[in-house]
């Protein structure tokens, strides 16, 4: 019988290491010593790490797994503050009143600013979410 909860996990692991290769290939020219530039760095390649080791089976890396998925869930856009990552993959629903909008999207995305621009618009990577309460529903006793 055809395990999906594995080729789910596995497919998934591979989405987390393809997103953290990108992504470090998308900033090594950008990073500069100290700026966001290099947390995101750090963040997609804890990515890979974690895509290695769903892959592995390491118990550790469902709660590595959750994380990155909760960094990547929440889209903000406002006067005072923009954010916004996904590692390689994203399906988003965004509100910009009175407008819905579904979006998506395959390569890195990564911005934050303390001083954001044009209106507000806030949102949710469903991919991320889906993930995110996946392995919190599933694969609770390994993390």
């Amino acid at each position: 019988m055809l395990n999906w909860h594995l080729w789910l996990k596995r497919a998934i692991g591979v989405l987390f290491i393809y997103g953290g290769i990108a992504g470090v290939i998308a900033l090594i020219p950008l990073v500069k010593l100290f700026n966001f530039q290099l947390v995101f760095l750090v963040f997609y390649l804890f990515s890979m790490v974690a895509g290695v080791y769903l892959l592995e089976g390491k118990s550790a890396s469902v709660a590595w797994v959750k994380f990155i998925a909760f960094m990547q869930i929440p889209i903000i856009s406002a006067p005072w503050i923009s954010y916004h990552l996904s590692c390689g993959y994203a399906v988003t629903l965004t509100v910009k009143w009175p407008t819905f909008k579904i979006g998506a999207a395959i390569g890195p995305q990564h911005l934050f600013t303390l001083s954001g621009s044009g209106p507000m618009l806030f949102g949710v990577n469903l991919l991320a979410l889906v993930i995110f309460f996946y392995f919190h529903r599933y694969y609770r006793k390994e993390s």
